[in-house]
């Protein structure tokens, strides 16, 4: 009787390691694939919309807008007899390939002021055609290698930059570049203390803080209500803002609570959270008469009228300040949206437990300047170095 010879474990063993091989080699050029049929409609996709926005040049004379081109679509007027130059503005691919960050990722569309110019930011993994990996600036005479919308050093003011995924405009005031428009970033907390995850820092004066994980950023939203972060940016402890331990919030400028010069705190690489200083540099600008005779830089009140008119949304800045409220520190409750705006300075005051801010009133002219507790949830706008 003759024996049908069958696999040995040593065979079967090297067959299951071809095939996972085999696989392995698969997928791994599958996802290869992918990557470059990505990066092969990232760069078509914004060829279109260059040609687009051409379109709508040559029949209207200047660029779309910020508006008309995040309304989603490019199109000559919004009445009837509208020409539609792209129903549909793409988004980029997702996800981010090679060494681009989902921010570098983002299709960010600046135009000039007088709608001469324009640009576009996108990233590549691969290279496609003649253009190499990374970053990418599109305008109207070429592509150049450069990112153009990460909020960074290289944010020229004026146009937007993207900062953890929040698109945040710039403008020029004096010789100061700002963000105008507040920090939104970080995890929201709900805030109380009853929360069990609010510590009481200040057992005599009875101030909670609920912003106590060392580990991520974390934001109060009004009334605990994200949709208010979306409109007014975040509220955040001073400890926070400066990227510090909870325990700054009641503790001197000793270690751990070292004060730069700037500090970047939770703003973006190239940028900073403005000093005590650096705000009445931003305020002299609108006093009147200009200067310090209406606006001292140490007063205790309010002072620099009009510069809360010219710096309030809509005012002649172009700095935008919002009413956001606040977030009281000794119960945690929210109070006085839309007719009051709170900002941090990054200058404590000789008070371990209080530092500078900033604060405008609706309708009113004149700012606000003194020092208040840390643990007072506030707003917060950045300022390039």
């Amino acid at each position: 009787m003759k024996l049908k010879r069958a696999f040995t474990l040593i065979e079967l063993l090297v067959v299951i390691a071809v095939i996972g091989l085999l696989a392995t080699i698969s997928v791994i050029s599958l996802n290869n694939a992918r990557a470059k049929a990505r990066d092969a409609k990232r760069a078509a996709d914004v060829k279109q919309v260059q040609t687009a926005l051409e379109l709508y040049f040559n029949d209207r004379g200047h660029y779309p807008t910020a508006n008309e081109f995040n309304s989603g679509s490019i199109y000559s007027t919004s009445t009837s007899g509208t020409t539609t130059y792209m129903q549909i503005i793409p988004n980029a691919p997702t996800p981010s390939d090679g060494v681009c960050t989902s921010d570098q990722n983002q299709f960010v569309y600046n135009v000039a002021a007088d709608g001469s110019s324009y640009t576009i930011s996108y990233c590549l993994g691969n290279a496609v055609g003649s253009a190499i990996s990374g970053p990418k600036c599109v305008n109207p005479g070429g592509i150049s290698n450069q990112d153009c919308s990460t909020c960074s050093s290289d944010t020229v003011a004026g146009f937007s930059c993207v900062y953890a995924g929040e698109v945040y405009p710039t403008v020029q005031i004096g010789t100061q570049v700002w963000m105008a428009k507040n920090l939104d970033v970080g995890s929201m907390v709900n805030s109380g203390s009853s929360t069990p995850a609010c510590l009481d820092l200040v057992e005599a004066l009875n101030r909670w803080t609920c912003q106590i994980n060392p580990n991520v950023i974390e934001k109060y939203c009004y009334n605990n209500d994200a949709a208010y972060c979306a409109t007014y940016g975040g509220l955040y402890e001073w400890a926070e803002v400066m990227n510090f331990p909870p325990e700054c919030n009641d503790h001197d400028s000793t270690a751990p609570c070292v004060v730069g010069s700037p500090h970047q705190g939770i703003c973006p690489s190239g940028w900073h959270i403005p000093s005590d200083t650096d705000w009445h540099i931003l305020e002299a600008n609108f006093s009147s008469p200009p200067g310090d005779s209406n606006c001292s830089p140490i007063r205790i009140g309010y002072e620099c009228s009009p510069a809360g008119t010219a710096l309030s949304i809509n005012g002649s800045s172009g700095f935008n300040a919002l009413f956001p409220g606040y977030r009281h520190g000794s119960d945690g409750e929210f109070f006085d949206i839309d007719n009051g705006g709170r900002t941090w300075t990054a200058t404590p005051s000789a008070s371990t437990t209080q530092a500078f801010r900033r604060i405008l009133f609706a309708g009113q002219p004149d700012i606000l300047r003194g020092s208040y507790y840390k643990t007072r949830g506030y707003a917060v706008r950045c300022l390039k170095d």
